[in-house]
Parts: structure tokens; C-alpha cells; sequence
């Protein structure tokens, strides 16, 4: 589609890092990775050349996000600690 890795990460909502992953085939552990079946659907209807814009998220669904990111990034810190 000639996306870069950002772009290709915005257009599907995926991290940058997903995005690599799935273009290699395999994850940094050379686990091999497949996409889900909603990315694979939201891949076809891109390369079909359709226009999805965001479903807008009400207020509380951005907080609930958020607050799952900062879980995810306080578990990585405390895995590194560890480490």
C-alpha cells in the first residue's frame, strides 16, 4: 500500500511495533505473528480503498484507554525493575 510503519500504525490502530512485527512475520523473541481477524478485516477494507474514519469515543471510553495504558506502561516499569 506503500503506508510507512507510522502511518500503517495510525490507519489501523496498532502500535508502531505491531506493525513491524506483523510485517516481518515474527516478534522481537522470533515468535511468528499473524494479525487478528479484525485487523485483517480492517486491512482489506483499507486496501479496497475504503474511507473509515475513528468511531468517536465518549469521554469515559478515553479515560477507561488511558488508564489501560498507564497500567501496561506501570507493569513494563515494574518487570524492568525487577530485571
Amino acid at each position: 500500500m506503500g503506508y510507512s510503519l507510522d502511518q500503517a500504525a495510525i490507519a489501523l490502530g496498532l502500535a508502531r511495533s505491531t506493525v513491524c512485527h506483523l510485517q516481518r512475520g515474527y516478534d522481537g523473541a522470533g515468535r511468528p505473528v499473524v494479525p487478528r481477524e479484525d485487523t485483517r478485516r480492517l486491512m482489506t477494507a483499507i486496501a479496497q480503498g475504503l474511507d473509515l474514519p475513528p468511531y468517536p469515543l465518549a469521554p469515559a471510553e478515553e479515560a477507561v484507554i488511558r488508564e489501560a495504558r498507564a497500567r501496561r506502561i506501570r507493569a513494563g516499569q515494574r518487570r524492568d525493575e525487577a530485571a
